[in-house]
């Protein structure tokens, strides 16, 4: 299980997972779910992120504006890239493009040549957007990054932003709603990462736009 959200229109959960299919490659999969007054799923698995290159570490918020999910995740492109992308999933089975369970294609949020890892994402309905939050990694430091997601052209993402500095081998963030719809509510939690694991040879990205 990689996460799993609510939607509260409905009373139903979206279960999102990840999947070794094998030669170093991840997969992301969803599956609808219900508590009445049991467990029970509700039709069958779909694709949600499925391609050659490994994508993993999913997170997922519920769109209360439109009754739909937002899939956020890694997608690793080289040992030393790797890019946030995101995924609309219908909030209804059959729901989305031409009777499918996905709404659009996978966008880019966090993508530079550095290491986008670890996303956050939260909904918030009064400001009718997302709000994603993720650690980029390079060869001098780790530090947040934070994007909106408009929820009329999710498509086109509004610029990144900078939340906080970090110290190089610590990171993760975490995307959280407030009731005044603040995005420094995008909040830094550190765990320290070996130093082996750091990203060589990379240099400092700048901001996407």
């Amino acid at each position: 299980l990689q996460a799993i959200a609510y939607n509260s229109a409905r009373g139903e959960y979206l279960v999102v997972w990840q999947v070794d299919t094998g030669g170093g490659d991840t997969d992301l999969f969803g599956r609808r779910a219900k508590i009445d007054p049991g467990f029970n799923w509700l039709g069958d698995k779909f694709d949600i992120a499925v391609d050659s290159k490994p994508e993993r570490a999913a997170a997922v918020a519920y769109n209360s504006n439109d009754q739909d999910f937002l899939v956020v995740y890694e997608q690793e492109l080289s040992s030393t890239d790797v890019d946030i992308l995101g995924q609309r999933v219908a909030g209804w089975s059959g729901g989305g493009d031409g009777g499918s369970e996905l709404r659009g294609s996978a966008f880019g949020i966090g993508i530079t040549l550095g290491i986008e890892s670890q996303p956050s994402v939260a909904h918030f309905p009064a400001g009718q957007n997302f709000i994603v939050a993720y650690t980029l990694e390079n060869e001098f430091d780790s530090d947040i990054y934070a994007r909106r997601v408009a929820r009329e052209r999710p498509d086109l993402a509004a610029a990144v932003e900078h939340i906080t500095e970090l110290y190089v081998g610590q990171r993760y963030a975490r995307a959280a709603p407030d009731r005044n719809d603040e995005l420094t509510r995008a909040v830094a939690r550190f765990r320290p990462r070996p130093h082996s694991q750091e990203a060589p040879g990379k240099k400092k990205p700048a901001e996407a736009g």
